[in-house]
């Protein structure tokens, strides 16, 4: 009788423990999609006209002073490269870009000798 009741405190205990550790609410800030990769969320804004990146850490603004990002855009077996420039904290490009519905869009994040890679399917 003892060990199930040790058993029992213990299996509340741990859940407790993982509820506290569980995944962070991702929601987009600059109207793009989220990735949540190694705990940054990674925001791709991508339209017609312009590429963007943002980056935080569990919502907060990841500060970020000299990186690299570059966003590939898959679409009917077409994939075109982007290399975006840091600007104000974001990496940004400005252009003509063809997102549409079912656009595949990789980012690679370079910070700090670290790559971050995420994925997305746009609308």
């Amino acid at each position: 009788m003892k060990i199930r009741g040790l058993l029992a405190i213990l299996m509340v205990a741990s859940s407790n423990l993982i509820y506290a550790a569980g995944p962070h609410d991702a929601k987009p800030l600059y109207g793009g999609r989220v990735s949540v990769i190694k705990d940054v969320d990674i925001e791709l804004v991508a339209k017609s006209n312009e590429l963007k990146v943002y980056l935080r850490d569990h919502g907060k603004p990841l500060e970020v002073k000299r990186g690299g990002a570059k966003v590939t855009l898959l679409q009917g077996g077409a994939t075109k490269d982007y290399e975006l420039a840091l600007k104000g904290g974001h990496f940004e490009l400005a252009g003509n870009f063809q997102v549409s519905k079912d656009t595949k869009a990789i980012v690679i994040v370079q910070l700090n000798d670290k790559a971050i890679t995420a994925r997305y399917t746009l609308d």
